[in-house]
């Protein structure tokens, strides 16, 4: 539940690459607010939306970016 919860979060704030050709990206990222991990979530299988999450590396370049834009497109409560 939680990772169904992390991955509609990060469709509702954005987070995936511009320029996605489909309705759906085929890739979200999502950061867990309790432990500050960045995930990627990539479809597996268009026909059923099915995604498979994974934690992105501390080394990857794009981990400060991806967290940056979480801050920023965090809704407003």
């Amino acid at each position: 539940m939680i990772a169904l919860e992390m991955l509609k979060e990060g469709l509702r704030r954005s987070m995936y690459p511009p320029g996605s050709k489909s309705q759906l990206p085929t890739t979200v990222w999502a950061v867990d607010d309790r432990t500050g991990v960045v995930y990627e979530a990539r479809i597996t299988n268009v026909r059923t939306s099915e995604f498979h999450g994974y934690p992105v590396q501390e080394t990857d370049p794009l981990k400060s970016e991806i967290l940056r834009k979480w801050q920023k497109r965090a809704p407003t409560q």
